[in-house]
Order: structure tokens, then C-alpha cells, then sequence
């Protein structure tokens, strides 16, 4: 029988390598250390040849829902940033509204003032040509008080439209500012 013996070099590297073998299963061969925002306190991860370990288990799926929460976050953020946009325009486009209807406003309570400021002075005239016509007895005393109350409508409608004009100029003013 032919047995082939072994050197003591190529035995010694056997044993060597077989205690090698056994002791790396129980020393440590990578330590990976994380650090992140998310992780305060930082995270290692120790890797051996038969088990992972360190502080990685727990926290590393309990902060993967929270990434999920940091999307849902953005999302509602950016949803709102474009929510506020649109109102913003909404509030621009109903101001311009609002400050167009007023520029109109005053250009018809100034044509008011005008018109109004014209049928009081024809009532006013009105009311002279009764008077010196009752002074001459042409004319009888209630058609004289009719040119007078006319008068006096007349004078309280200029003075409403001239109130109107001055109320819509200081409010054209107030939404200038």
C-alpha cells in the first residue's frame, strides 16, 4: 500500500488554517459605523462569519416607516405650497376685481355729481322765475312750494350723490395702499 505522507510544513499550515477557521467564527471581521440625521446616536453594524449583529435590527425597520411618514410629509407640504398658490392668485385676480368695479364706480357716482349738480340748479332756477312770479301774483303759493320742495329734493339727491362720490374715492384710495 502506498500511502503518501504529508510534510510537517504542509501539516503545520493545516492546523494552523483549521484554528484560524475556528477562531474567526467567533471574532469579529467588519464593524461598519452609519451616521445620519435620521440617527442621532449613530448605528453600527458588526459583522461576523456565522451572524450579523450591532444596533442595526430594530431601528433600521422601525426608521424605514419613518422615511415613508418623511414622504408623506413632503407631499402634504408641497400640496399645501401649491394650495397657498392658488389662493394667492385667487385673492390677486378678486383684488384687481374689486379695484376695477371701484374705478367704475366712481366714474358713474362722478357723472351723478355732475347731473345732479345740474337738475338742482335748474330747480333752482325753476324756483327764482316761481318766485318773482308770486311776487308779481302770477303764480299761487302751492305751486310755489312745489318749486321749493322740488328744490330741496333736488339739493338732498346732490348732496347723496356727492356723499357716494366721496365714499367711493376713499375707498378707491383705502385699496390703492
Amino acid at each position: 500500500m502506498n500511502v503518501n505522507k504529508v510534510s510537517i510544513a504542509t501539516r503545520t499550515i493545516l492546523i494552523v488554517g483549521a484554528i484560524m477557521l475556528g477562531v474567526s467564527i467567533f471574532v469579529l471581521i467588519w464593524r461598519i459605523e452609519l451616521e445620519a440625521p435620521q440617527y442621532p446616536e449613530g448605528l453600527a453594524l458588526l459583522i461576523y462569519s456565522n451572524k450579523l449583529g450591532g444596533d442595526v435590527g430594530a431601528q433600521l425597520s422601525w426608521n424605514v416607516f419613518d422615511g415613508y411618514k418623511n414622504i408623506g410629509k413632503t407631499q402634504k407640504a408641497k400640496a399645501d405650497f401649491e394650495k397657498a398658490t392658488v389662493e394667492t392668485e385667487q385673492y390677486k385676480k378678486q383684488s384687481q376685481l374689486e379695484l376695477s368695479k371701484t374705478n367704475r364706480q366712481l366714474l358713474d357716482a362722478e357723472n351723478k355729481v355732475n347731473l345732479s349738480k345740474l337738475a338742482f340748479e335748474q330747480s333752482q332756477e325753476a324756483y327764482r322765475i316761481r318766485q318773482n312770479r308770486f311776487t308779481q301774483g302770477l303764480e299761487k303759493t302751492t305751486d310755489l312750494l312745489m318749486a321749493e320742495t322740488q328744490m330741496a329734493q333736488k339739493e338732498l339727491e346732490h348732496l347723496q350723490a356727492v356723499f357716494e362720490y366721496n365714499f367711493t374715492k376713499q375707498y378707491l384710495q383705502f385699496l390703492t395702499k
